[in-house]
């Protein structure tokens, strides 16, 4: 390989050849792709405005639907809180009705019984006066087998005693 020596002058024609080459270069470049590249930047950013737009969309809605679903959580959780409340009320009511049934129940049976005890009671006391009377008859007729007036007169007597006894 031999060596040349260039002078200015050729470095200087070179560079220019070299710029001129870069200028054609450029404007067949442009001439045959600017266009469609800067067609296709503008339409990357539409797109990326429209994604940042759909996001901020997307956060707004996704925002929204939180906040509905808390309001009707807040709504249902009320609602529940005032079944539960008309239950228990309910409840209540029910469970005093029952239980002043019960007691008008209880007070009947005290008083039926009561009657009861005071109708068995009344019973024994003329049962008793007339199983004293019967006896005191069997007795008496033995003992005053003829005069019936003579019985009756010691009866009425003999229950007065009892009587006073008591």
């Amino acid at each position: 390989m031999s060596a040349e020596i260039l002078t200015t002058k050729d470095i200087v024609v070179n560079v220019a050849v070299q710029f001129i080459n870069l200028w054609i270069f450029l404007f067949i470049f442009y001439k045959l792709f600017a266009k469609n590249i800067v067609k296709w930047l503008e339409e990357r950013n539409h797109l990326l405005d429209k994604i940042k737009n759909v996001q901020e969309e997307y956060d707004w809605l996704l925002k929204k639907a939180n906040d509905e679903a808390d309001s009707i959580i807040t709504d249902a959780t009320h609602h529940k809180n005032k079944i539960l409340d008309e239950a228990k009320l309910s409840a209540e009511n029910f469970k005093k009705t029952i239980i002043s049934d019960a007691e008008r129940k209880a007070d009947d049976l005290l008083n039926k019984a009561k009657k009861d005890w005071e109708n068995i009671q009344k019973d024994l006391v003329e049962n008793w006066e007339n199983w004293v009377k019967s006896t005191a008859k069997v007795i008496v007729k033995k003992l005053l087998w003829t005069d019936s007036n003579l019985q009756d007169q010691y009866l009425e007597n003999l229950l007065k005693e009892v009587k006073q006894s008591k």
